[in-house]
């Protein structure tokens, strides 16, 4: 038996050990490697990142849904493995997802048509569109209620949605008697655009119970006739007084709730096919019994195409296990929404001045001489529940248009911060028709934000100017400006269904403030600069949200929510801006809508 050379055996292991190490290291440096290479990567793009540490870039790359890296296609060339999924998006413009902060995907789903073809209407009430945006005059507007009224059975109820005497151009709007020329056998309900006017007929008061003795309900009212009828037009709260729903048996309750499911699935689907990857849902609109649960349901599917962040009615949360924090899937829950005045539209925003009085304030929409709106709460019962909601630790959105509105609304936020404290709760005020600057800065000083209603600029600037409420207020409704003055976050929005989806119209009505068929820019001083305009929409939403670290803009770390454009907004002047398009949307790296690439 041959003994081995110790030096011989002593090199054998030294060689056979720096094999194994070496086996072990490259085993290492692959493992370690592959922890860089990205899951997506996006390349040949214009980046607006919404970030100013690094403010445009060509390529990004993505992995469990994070963003990994932001720089050019030869930066993260690097991060690209045999599995990585490649879009090269040909110089088309990548921003972050775009934020719809206030909209209301239930009552979008339900008052509006269906987009897809599988959606069927058939166990819900069709909504028979009457909106200025498809009848510019009063003849196609009442020619399409004919028709539905036609096509109805004696009895059943004809519901309409969209009617708006400022959209469509000389239209009066129709009392009880007109409805009952139109509809003599049928219970008619038209919703407004804005939803806060109905218009029914006689059958739908007597279904309802409704008579000259019915008292006006608290934060709404009935227009009456000369001898005290009502007359058929119901403002505000009046409105949930009409029962147009017959009690229905279990079948067909639960053949509603898979309708009204399948509505609200492709109602997510229509934001995410115009832009949007995130929506706030401030007071959603309880259409039905268990319209929170629907949104839910629908809001936390992990094939959600949207975050959803949501503020039910302060009355409505102690009637939820809801607790501040609540996350399921992509479904938050951030605070609660308090209705403070009423809509511009219909003579409810709380103004300190008097509304103009014109043929068409005392004629055409009736307001009463010297009237100042309404404010839906009284100044205790809206401290109450503000005081109570803040001390709880929930975020508070209050629906403020007219000056009286903000006022009160900070009195309540500065008593309730005297009490407990002013805490990083981000309160917030929607809509903001009519605000001065002093309050703009009192709300800075309070921590509270705006969020503002733009499309009111657009679809309403002229009636504000020549009918409603003057030149002088003109100049100061919506004031963007002095907003981005003295807040760091402001944030837009078009409140769906009030008005159509489109991010893209909504930022050129922000930085030019012309209103539709007019060349002319509404209070000029008043407009936003693109920068802000593009920040309102994304990276300033998401801070009012608290989401900021998660999303809004394009940097390592943040979730990898993009919006896909035709073209970069930055270079292009935003006159054009409509002619944007968007191309697709993707959320955590996947993408949700939009063509393959």
């Amino acid at each position: 038996m041959q003994i081995l050379n110790s030096n011989k055996v002593t090199a054998t292991l030294t060689a056979l050990g720096i094999i194994a190490v070496s086996i072990l290291l490259s085993q290492d440096w692959q493992d370690e490697a592959a922890k860089d290479l990205a899951d997506q990567i996006y390349t040949n793009a214009e980046v607006v990142t919404i970030n100013p540490s690094q403010a445009e870039a060509q390529a990004v790359a993505v992995k469990n849904g994070r963003i990994i890296a932001v720089g050019s296609n030869k930066e993260i060339a690097r991060f690209k493995g045999a599995s990585t999924e490649q879009y090269d998006l040909s110089g088309y413009t990548l921003m972050p997802g775009f934020i719809e902060p206030h909209t209301h995907p239930i009552a979008s789903a339900i008052l509006t048509e269906p987009k897809y073809e599988r959606f069927s209407r058939r166990f819900l009430t069709p909504l028979i569109d009457l909106s200025g945006f498809s009848h510019p005059n009063p003849e196609s507007l009442f020619r399409r209620l004919k028709l539905a009224v036609e096509a109805a059975e004696p009895g059943e109820w004809v519901l309409a949605f969209g009617l708006d005497p400022l959209l469509t151009k000389d239209l009066i709007p129709p009392d009880r008697h007109k409805l009952d020329e139109i509809a003599p056998n049928n219970p008619v309900f038209i919703l407004s655009q804005v939803m806060h006017t109905a218009y029914v007929n006689s059958l739908a008061l007597e279904k309802s119970g409704l008579t000259k003795s019915t008292v006006d309900p608290s934060g709404g009212h009935f227009e009456r006739e000369v001898d005290g009828n009502l007359s058929g037009i119901l403002h505000e709260s009046a409105i949930a007084t009409i029962k147009y729903q017959d009690e229905a048996g279990l079948i067909d309750k639960l053949s509603q709730a898979w309708a009204a499911r399948t509505a609200l699935i492709d109602q997510y689907q229509t934001f995410a096919d115009a832009g949007y990857t995130t929506i706030g849902v401030p007071g959603p609109v309880a259409m039905f019994e268990g319209y929170l649960d629907l949104l839910e349901h629908v809001a936390s599917r992990e094939s959600s195409p949207l975050r959803s962040y949501v503020y039910p009615m302060v009355d409505e949360m102690p009637k939820t296990d809801y607790t501040p924090g609540y996350q399921n899937g992509r479904f938050h829950v951030l605070g609660v929404k308090i209705y403070l005045d009423g809509s511009p539209w219909t003579g409810a925003m709380a103004t300190a001045e008097p509304y103009l009085e014109n043929s068409f304030t005392q004629d055409i929409i009736k307001m009463k001489k010297g009237n100042r709106g309404l404010l839906k709460e009284t100044r205790r019962s809206l401290q109450q529940k503000v005081r109570d909601a803040h001390e709880a630790g929930w975020q508070i959105a209050i629906h403020s248009h007219g000056e009286r509105a903000h006022a009160e609304a900070l009195d309540a936020l500065e008593n309730a911060q005297k009490q407990f404290g002013k805490k990083a709760l981000r309160h917030r005020l929607e809509h903001l028709g009519l605000i001065r600057y002093e309050d703009l800065k009192r709300a800075a000083e309070l921590g509270a934000t705006p969020s503002f209603f733009i499309d009111h600029v657009y679809y309403f600037g002229e009636a504000v100017k020549n009918l409603l409420l003057g030149p002088e207020r003109a100049e100061r409704f919506m004031p963007l400006r002095w907003a981005t003055e003295l807040h760091d976050r402001v944030s837009i929005h078009t409140d769906n269904p009030a008005t159509p989806i489109d991010p893209m119209r909504a930022l050129k009505t922000s930085v030019r403030r012309v209103p539709r068929f007019s060349n002319e820019s509404m209070s000029a001083s008043q407009k936003m600069s693109i920068e802000d305009a593009l920040e309102a929409i994304t990276i300033d939403a998401a801070w009012q949200m608290h989401a900021e670290k998660d999303i809004g803009s394009i940097e390592v770390s943040k979730r990898a929510d993009f919006t896909l454009l035709s073209a970069n907004p930055k270079t292009t002047a935003p006159e054009n801006w409509h002619k944007i398009k968007v191309l697709g949307t993707w959320l955590e790296g996947e993408q949700v809508s939009g063509s393959s690439l």
